[in-house]
């Protein structure tokens, strides 16, 4: 059994305009600080790979709320395979955890060639070898990229990190996924973006206020699960 304390945080999600972000950002201008990921336009691209098994275990567990529930992913950073992770996100009991771990360009290249048996399994990293028993055992495989913009405020106390995500995209080409220019396809609306409030235990006051999270809706929002749904509806929702 997980402990729900160990390493899990609380992340809220909600749809805004871009109004009301920019009403946010002054907010936090000057009180936050951006991840060091960011370029000089204070942003940066992220690009996951998402993987499911046979049954269709991730997307179906998000559609029906079961809890717990993981996903596995790779993730680059501006298009750049110098710093690759592999990353696992579990949700108990309404928060998440992220577990991650560096990998080589070798080790994705190899799993998107489908050689998953020229792989060293198993390994003592506990995090790749769940995900190489998941693909073994379930058929763990590929399934779809979601690329969007991100961009980051970070505050100490509390763990806080408030992001905004724009521009999120699909593509089904999974093969292509180091390749920069490859042919997305959005789901969001022209005018709204992915606001996301992350923390561990609280969310100081004067922080909680200037995002005015009282005003917003909070949604039930997995990149992956809307992405997937899209690719299966052949572009409509």
């Amino acid at each position: 059994m997980v402990n729900v304390a160990d390493g899990f945080r609380f992340e809220n999600k909600y749809i805004v305009t871009t109004g009301q972000i920019q009403l946010i950002q002054c907010h936090l201008e000057g009180i936050c600080y951006q991840d060091f990921f960011s370029d000089d336009t204070g942003s940066y691209d992220i690009r996951s790979l998402y993987f499911d098994d046979y049954a269709g275990s991730a997307y179906r567990d998000n559609e029906v709320g079961i809890e717990p529930r993981s996903k596995f992913r790779l993730r680059i950073y501006n298009c750049k395979s110098d710093v690759i992770f592999l990353e696992q996100k579990i949700k108990i009991a309404g928060k998440i955890r992220k577990d991650r771990v560096q990998v080589s360009r070798e080790f994705c290249e190899l799993v998107l060639r489908n050689e998953w048996h020229k792989l060293d399994y198993p390994v003592s990293n506990g995090l790749i070898n769940r995900f190489l028993t998941a693909h073994y055992t379930k058929g763990l495989l590929p399934k779809i990229i979601v690329d969007y913009n991100r961009e980051t405020y970070v505050y100490p106390e509390g763990d806080v990190r408030i992001t905004f995500d724009r521009n999120i995209s699909f593509s089904d080409e999974v093969e292509h996924f180091f390749e920069e220019d490859i042919l997305l396809q959005p789901i969001m609306k022209a005018g709204t973006e992915l606001l996301e409030v992350k923390y561990t235990d609280f969310i100081p006051d004067f922080i909680h206020q200037g995002v005015n999270i009282k005003q917003l809706q909070q949604y039930t929002f997995s990149k992956y699960y809307l992405c997937e749904m899209h690719k299966r509806n052949g572009g409509r929702v």
